[in-house]
Parts: structure tokens; sequence; C-alpha cells
């Protein structure tokens, strides 16, 4: 029987032709089911993945950018600091466990993660609303950054584009009605812990928050989700386009340091080395909008600003990608929140659909 995954991001899948998971909270349709995700301070969207049996159960980032998924294991550490505030695999109480003796490793904005490579029962959802793939590959990490500590996602759900993820081998199996994964990220305000934000729909478009599809763009990359931007518009300076990388996994937008400064100052805001964020007042108003192919779409400044506590001062959500990389732009949670994501994994590109207003 095919399938649409439809998650709310954090909860669970029903089993049907379009399959919705919503973001925190369980609902059910035979014809679109969906699983809720825990939006986390605006910047975590998570989703339950279970590995093992009996499953052993995750709360994981919804990451476009990540090549693999990956949760800690038993003997992980922060930087040399026991790891004692995350949830844990363990190997030994997996009847379906099997080790492959090879390593991954990368670097992400919240610091390094490593450790060795797996198989295992992975299951993407709870309950009647859950997919449920056997022998797929995941990481198990055993030195994560020490930033890690302060986020409450577990591990990484990675949604890249490589051929044995499992979204890929969902897809290759013939499980899922079309080879797409819609993404909705639902804004509530200020200050949420783990509130309904939207939805992860795989084998389609989300059509319960997502319009019609109006625009595609050709991948760059054989295994990121990296575009062309035409043009970027920073309250009327008009900067030339580059390469941009859709990210899901992070709560910011990044650009080059020399535009991102000079923007930021412009607006009022001050850089706080230390912790390396800016600082700016709560109401100011402001433009930031991105041409990609021949449509514009404009960063909302309710979801580029987050309220930091009492004193009226808020945090703007951009940074510089001060870093070797093949793009000058990511392009993060708040980009997503204001267009639905389509990712097309057999064909590479990225359809943008408006929101649907409830």
């Amino acid at each position: 029987m095919n399938l649409i995954v439809s998650f709310l991001l954090l909860t669970t899948f029903v089993f049907a032709k379009k399959f919705t998971l919503p973001i925190l909270e369980k609902t059910q349709n035979l014809a679109n089911s969906r699983v809720p995700v825990y939006d986390y301070l605006e910047a975590e969207y998570l989703v339950t993945l279970s590995i093992g049996t009996p499953p052993q159960k995750f709360r994981v980032l919804v990451d476009n950018s990540s090549p693999i998924t990956w949760v800690p294991g038993s003997d992980c550490v922060y930087d040399g600091k026991e790891d004692v505030t995350k949830k844990k695999f363990s190997s030994k109480n997996s009847s379906t466990y099997q080790p492959e003796y090879d390593f991954f490793g990368h670097n992400t904005t919240l610091g390094k993660v490593a450790g060795k490579l797996a198989t295992d029962t992975v299951t993407l959802g709870e309950g009647e609303n859950s997919l449920t793939l056997e022998d797929i590959e995941f990481g198990i990490a055993s030195v994560l950054g020490i930033k890690y500590n302060n986020y409450a996602l577990d591990g990484v759900l990675g949604l890249g584009r490589q051929p044995n993820s499992f979204i890929q081998r969902a897809i290759n199996a013939s499980l899922l009605d079309e080879p797409l994964v819609s993404i909705h990220f639902k804004d509530e305000g200020f200050d949420k812990t783990g509130k309904l934000g939207g939805a992860l729909t795989l084998g389609g478009v989300d059509n319960a928050n997502c319009g019609i599809v109006s625009n595609w763009v050709d991948m760059e990359h054989e295994f990121e989700w990296i575009f062309n931007v035409s043009s970027i518009n920073l309250d009327g300076f008009h900067l030339k386009g580059g390469l941009a990388q859709s990210n899901t996994g992070i709560g910011f937008v990044f650009g080059p340091f020399e535009w991102i400064y000079s923007w930021a100052r412009g607006l009022g805001a001050d850089y706080a080395t230390n912790r390396d964020i800016w600082i700016s007042g709560c109401e100011i108003d402001f433009l930031m909008q991105f041409t990609i192919g021949k449509q514009n779409y404009t960063v909302s400044p309710k979801n580029l600003i987050q309220y930091m506590g009492p004193h009226q001062w808020c945090q703007l959500q951009v940074k510089s990608t001060d870093f070797l990389a093949p793009y000058q732009w990511i392009l993060g949670a708040p980009f997503v929140q204001g267009y639905c994501h389509v990712y097309d994994f057999e064909n590479g590109r990225l359809g943008f659909a408006p929101l649907i207003k409830i």
C-alpha cells in the first residue's frame, strides 16, 4: 500500500495514501494523517523517532542539511564532559542492532558531531501514525559540541538527499505516492516550549496547510538542497544573488558578513561578541526579500525577531556565513516559516507554496 506521510512536527502517523505528521498534536485522517512537530523557542522543530527492538524513543530535529540521522550513544560526551541530559541509544538493548564498524563526523552550527555508524529498525512517528523501516543506517554519536546541551533535541532526522537516508529508502521501497517531502513550520510567537509547530508531510504536498506550488527551482548540488537566488533586497539595497542553502535545522538566516553587518547596524542592532548574537529593539521594521526564479519571497520581521526577556530587547535572528562553503546564504527557519517548502527527492528540485491561512 502506498502512502503519503504528513507529520505535524512531533506526534504520529496513519497508514494512508497521504501521510502527514503534525508537529506536536495527534490527529488522524484516512486520507491525510498528521503527526505533530514540537517547536522550541522558534529554533527547533522536532519529531518523534524510535530506534531498535524494542523501540527506544527520541525527539529529533527536522534537518534537511544533515546527511545522516543520528542520536547520542550510551557513551556520548560533551566535548570531554559526560552527557547526562540527552536520551541515549543503547545498542545492547536492541535485538535488531547491527554495527557497521565505520565512522561519521561533521561540524554543525552547534559544534562537532562524531561517532560510529550502525543499522537497526527505525520508526518515524508513533502508534498508528508511524512508518517503520528495517536495516536503516544511522549514526550513534559519541562526541557532541557543548552547545547541544542548551537545546531540546536528542538527535537529528537527516533529510539530505543521500541514497541511504530514511526518506530515500522509503521512496525506493515504493512506500510513498510521490518522492516528495513537504515542510510547514508554524510561527506561534515568542517564548514557546513544545507547542504545535507545523507539519512534516511524506509522499506529497500538505494540502491542509499549503496552497499550490507556484515555483520550482532546480538544485545545484547532488546531495544538498542548494539553489540559485537571483537577487536580495535589504531595505532597498539590491544585492547580487548567489547560491543559497535551504536549512530546516537552524533558527537563523545566514548571509555574507559585510552585508549582514551593515544591514543589522543600520537597524540599530548591536552585536554581542560574547554570545555571537545581534541584539535589537523589538518593534523594528525592515525588508528582507529574496528573488528566487522570477518570484519574490519576504522574511517577515515577526519571524526574524525573538523576544529575549522583560527588558524589551530582542534577538535579530541573523548570522554571518564566515566559513568556507559553496553557498553565500542559508535560509533557515525564519524563512521556512513564511512559505511551505516541497522537496522533490527524485527530480532534485525545491518547490515553494503559499501558506493556507486558517
